[in-house]
């Protein structure tokens, strides 16, 4: 069946409120926290500056029987090097009365510029400013903030998440954000409770059809140091009619969460549940309505053998569409950033076999995984060492409805293979750090398009960063 069409969607995990600001222009002395205090007002810099350089190949036999695979590369076999710039400010203006301001390079779906992108080949190329629209400096944040006692209000521009960040993840590592009013509060018996409403399309004023907006609900209860749970509930909606509220799209996500110690064991549980109605896409009209029955779960568990050694396993599950019924989409539906969640090739670097885009985090997997967390100190510089390391068994979950993964024998190809992924973060100062990261995948037979294509070539993704914070 087709795919719906959802545009946004997102609910925020907003378990106490950051405090943060707006900007002012200040130089300060490097090494130090650089503020300005202007009677009751203090305004804070902070900023980011991160470089990295990456090698990737996909799972295309490059070699190709009869050319049909693309000799000699396919277009997913890339390297570069890429920067990013962050430079923001908060302000604390007392009373209660807080903002902030945020910019990055990047557009509107990425905060990196590629190095000599905007140049052209030549002789005399290069040695230009780069003034492609990737390094333009964009708002990340711009809000504010008033909470005279345990009750506030945010409005404006702001990253949020949701839980664990299956369902929605527009947090700390995204590249965009959202524009949302948010009421937030603290109960007598110590739970937080935040409601809000987040605007993720606006087109033409007069045409509500290109309008989404969300409606979220969240109840977060820490009960002690050893057990905490939330719920949250997120309404999407959208006319079908310009003018009359009906059919369109009008989709929930409800969210269950918890984090329990138990001795050395941290574990932590997430639900996520989808109902009401979505649209297939149909040209230039919505098309016609169809159920929303996608859901997704994950369950982790982390024991701390000691302060520096931790070892755990991760099963995630997310359901796919079956096709059975042309009034029902089965796919679990998330908006997530790009960044490594789960695993790293599969979905983050890939699109996985069967969708269309990356970034799709659970959907349509099952993920059974195995990690390791090492804080050592680095032999030849005396810095923290963070190492981690996760092998993982990555396993597509419906594969009827798409002929790409069913061969000419009628077999489903449902493995999609084990990847081994490797992280290591060397801290160089006090804001400097250095980051490797490795992931290599086994690849399995999901990834032949038909059962006379070449086997899939096993893939790996390099990056090295560089990263300054301050």
């Amino acid at each position: 069946m087709r795919k719906p069409i959802v545009g946004a969607l997102s609910t925020a995990f907003l378990l106490g409120m950051t405090v943060s600001a707006q900007a002012v222009s200040v130089v300060a002395p490097p090494e130090t926290t650089p503020v300005v205090a202007m009677g009751s007002v203090k305004v804070t810099l902070d900023g980011n500056v991160r470089m990295r350089g990456y090698l990737q190949k996909d799972t295309v036999d490059d070699d190709g029987i009869d050319g049909a695979e693309g000799a000699p590369n396919s277009s997913s076999d890339t390297s570069g090097y890429d920067g990013r710039v962050q430079l923001g400010a908060t302000v604390q203006a007392g009373d209660g009365v807080t903002g902030r301001i945020l910019l990055q390079t990047g557009d509107s779906s990425s905060d990196t510029y590629g190095w000599g992108d905007g140049n052209s080949a030549g002789l005399n190329s290069g040695g230009s400013k780069q003034v492609d629209g990737s390094t333009d400096l964009s708002v990340l944040e711009g809000w504010l903030q008033y909470q005279p006692c345990n009750v506030g209000i945010k409005v404006g521009h702001m990253r949020l998440a949701e839980g664990n960040g299956l369902f929605f993840d527009h947090g700390g590592n995204s590249a965009s954000g959202d524009d949302a009013a948010i009421i937030f509060g603290e109960t007598v018996w110590g739970a937080n409770v935040t409601g809000g409403i987040i605007k993720f399309e606006e087109g033409n004023s007069d045409d509500h059809r290109d309008d989404i907006d969300g409606y979220l609900g969240i109840y977060t209860q820490k009960i002690n140091d050893a057990v905490s749970f939330g719920a949250n509930l997120t309404y999407l909606h959208q006319d079908y009619d310009q003018t009359v509220d009906e059919g369109g799209m009008k989709f929930f996500n409800l969210g269950m969460d918890g984090a329990f110690k138990l001795g050395m064991v941290d574990l932590s549980a997430d639900v996520e549940y989808q109902f009401g109605t979505l649209y297939e896409n149909d040209g230039s009209d919505l098309g016609d309505e169809v159920d929303a029955k996608g859901y997704a779960m994950q369950v982790k568990a982390t024991a701390n053998l000691t302060n520096t050694f931790k070892v755990g396993g991760l099963v995630g599950y997310g359901s796919g569409d079956d096709g059975e019924d042309a009034d029902e989409d089965g796919g679990f539906v998330n908006f997530l950033t790009d960044t490594i969640y789960q695993v790293v090739i599969p979905g983050y670097r890939l699109a996985i076999p069967g969708m269309s885009g990356r970034n799709t985090g659970l959907t349509n997997l099952t993920i059974f995984q195995v990690f390791t967390n090492v804080n050592t100190t680095c032999p030849a510089t005396s810095k923290p060492l963070a190492l981690e390391a996760r092998l993982s068994k990555i396993l597509l979950n419906e594969t009827d409805n798409n002929d790409d993964l069913v061969n000419d024998a009628g077999d489903t190809q449902d493995d999609v293979g084990v990847e081994l992924a490797g992280f290591a973060t060397w801290k160089l100062s006090k804001n400097l750090a250095y980051k490797l990261e490795l992931a290599y995948l086994f690849a399995g037979d999901a990834w032949d398009a038909t059962a006379d294509s070449p086997d899939p070539d096993n893939a790996y993704f390099m990056r090295h960063t560089l990263e300054l914070n301050f």
